[in-house]
């Protein structure tokens, strides 16, 4: 079912104007203040190209991408929290590298792109606060993440290889992401 209040969220947060200070590469991959907006008219269009629906199934805040269905699957019960928002930013990232066909992107290059482009904007809209995750594995992605995320707000690459092998580990030790090395992240165009 679709889900208004989702989609009002993520209209909202696609359109904060903390999201011009994102912009990075990973290797091929382009993270831009283009491609929220591209996800932005994608989820605006009419009939939209990204759905966003009501998922009654996840727990209460959950935001999720399913490239399969173009579809961000919402449950939010009320105006996002900081947190949320900035997971919407991680979501819509994925849902960015669908809508750009990029098929060749591993797991683990997608998820390293979200995560630095969730917390570079929690870092740029909310910069007194620190970003909590639901689990130790996340805590420890965030923290990790932080330092390459300061970087990229300063107008800097995210970084070597070899400085962004930390955070590698870091979401390679996540449970959810166990293999993401080896797995295609399956984006086949919206």
């Amino acid at each position: 079912m679709p889900d208004a209040l989702g989609r009002r969220a993520i209209e909202t947060t696609l359109t904060d104007g903390n999201l011009r200070r994102i912009f990075f590469t990973l290797g091929p991959l382009c993270v831009s203040p283009m491609m929220f907006f591209a996800v932005h008219r994608a989820v605006t269009a009419s009939p939209p190209r990204i759905a966003v629906e009501r998922n009654t199934d996840r727990r209460a805040g959950a935001v999720e991408y399913y490239s399969t269905a173009n579809t961000l699957w919402c449950k939010l019960d009320g105006d996002p929290t900081p947190t949320q928002q900035a997971l919407i930013v991680h979501e819509c990232t994925h849902a960015g590298c669908d809508l750009f066909g990029m098929r060749h992107l591993t797991t683990l290059d997608s998820e390293m792109a979200a995560y630095l482009a969730q917390i570079a904007f929690f870092k740029a809209k909310f910069p007194g606060e620190t970003l909590i995750g639901a689990s130790s594995a996340a805590n420890r992605i965030f923290r990790t993440g932080l330092p390459i995320a300061e970087r990229i707000l300063r107008g800097e690459d995210a970084g070597t290889a070899e400085q962004l092998l930390p955070l590698r580990t870091a979401i390679l030790h996540h449970p959810s992401y166990e293999g993401a090395d080896r797995e295609s992240a399956r984006y086949d165009g919206v």
